[in-house]
């Protein structure tokens, strides 16, 4: 598997080489840059806008109640289902469980950026719908909450389901936390090393199964 021990590599250098950036900069928090265009996801007002903002043309949210915040932020904000467009960037949002009530509503959105299909995936407290997973379709690479309230076991399910060739969890403060390890383990994938920040695109995406742990939170 070339792709995979080019990746092990390219570690010293703590990135990847290749085109799509995506980097952790809190712990639910990602920056992702494509040609000029940046997409944040659960970049909250008082931390992490703050040095980002600029870079920004859309934020989503995977818990909508955060996006009513005053930030200053003047792109488009995503909190919850439907269909959405800017700068070339598509985005389709749905409710993660339909029996939830209230702002707090979990949401999973599917973002198509320059050939890549991204899935940003919110808590979850029981399996996805098989009607769910219909519209969600194929995934090239998965951002996946180790909050949710399921076991890992269950949580792996989810994403096999989904089939995506990358999976990038969130919600974590540091490589060395339980979460990470009881993931990593059901992943079989151990031996997986940390990276700041990586790089990606359609010709490179890795054909097995591969997961990637960001050590943003600066």
């Amino acid at each position: 598997m070339y792709w995979h021990n080019s990746v092990f590599r390219l570690r010293t250098c703590g990135i990847f080489t290749l085109s799509m950036e995506i980097r952790k900069i809190s712990p639910k928090g990602l920056l992702i840059k494509q040609r000029g265009v940046g997409v944040g996801v659960n970049l909250f007002p008082k931390k992490d806008l703050r040095n980002y903002r600029s870079e920004l043309n859309m934020i989503l949210y995977t818990n909508g109640d955060k996006s009513k915040e005053e930030d200053g932020f003047s792109g488009l904000k995503i909190a919850g289902p439907g269909e959405y467009e800017s700068r070339g960037v598509e985005v389709q949002g749905w409710y993660v469980n339909s029996k939830d009530e209230g702002e707090k509503k979990s949401s999973i959105y599917v973002v198509e950026m320059d050939g890549l299909v991204l899935c940003m995936m919110g808590k979850i407290t029981e399996g996805l719908a098989d009607s769910l997973i219909e519209k969600i379709g194929a995934v090239d690479i998965l951002f996946l909450d180790l909050g949710s309230k399921v076991k890992m076991t269950e949580l792996w399910e989810q994403v096999k389901k989904l089939g995506p060739n990358m999976i990038i969890p969130v919600n974590f403060l540091t490589d060395k936390d339980k979460e990470v390890k009881e993931f990593l383990d059901v992943a079989d994938q151990e031996s997986v090393e940390s990276v700041e920040k990586i790089k990606v695109d359609s010709s490179t995406l890795p054909e097995d199964r591969v997961v990637v742990i960001l050590n943003g939170n600066r």
